[in-house]
């Protein structure tokens, strides 16, 4: 049982001799060149673009935000291309608005961003008949009356503050 292994054939191309040639190349591209961006389109964003805060009453939902007619009041006071931020004063949602076009009492809005928490950021702590809740950037914290939903003092810098200023009320209002 003597078998001999044959020796296979390469097909490799002869030495010395050229590769095949490359296909032709397709149409060339035209070489785009980029043009930097000028000098005095760059800069602070503060300078160009000034931002806005809105802080919107409790239970406005978004659509409403979105309405031109919504930003009548202070529409005079925007520009095309400035930003606005608007709070909720239960933190529980934010938006990131951008102005498209204004008059003296209306704003055409872009959603940029939107943000909803699950739960709202601030839950309103419960004593007696009087409510200490957190109410945005403009009231902070403030005391409340449960039955009618009147403000009695608004502005405290914390909850502490706020719940001192309603214990000693109710002191008050008790003797």
């Amino acid at each position: 049982m003597n078998e001999q292994v044959k020796p296979q054939k390469t097909t490799s191309s002869p030495p010395n001799q050229p590769p095949p040639p490359l296909p032709p190349p397709l149409a060339e591209e035209p070489k785009r060149t980029v043009k930097p961006l000028g000098i005095d389109a760059f800069g602070w964003k503060e300078h160009r673009n000034p931002g806005h805060w809105a802080c919107v009453e409790f239970g406005t939902p978004l659509e409403d935000v979105l309405e031109p007619a919504f930003w009548a009041n202070v529409a005079s006071k925007m520009s095309c291309n400035h930003t606005i931020e608007v709070h909720w004063p239960d933190g529980n949602q934010y938006a990131e608005l951008y102005v498209r076009a204004c008059g003296r009492n209306w704003a055409d809005v872009w959603l940029m961003r939107h943000c909803q928490a699950d739960k709202a950021a601030y839950a309103p702590s419960k004593r007696n008949q009087l409510v200490v809740a957190w109410a945005g950037p403009v009231d902070k914290f403030r005391v409340t009356r449960t039955g009618d939903n009147a403000v009695i003092m608004a502005g405290f810098q914390s909850e502490a503050d706020a719940h001192r200023w309603r214990d000693e009320y109710l002191r008050k209002l008790n003797s």
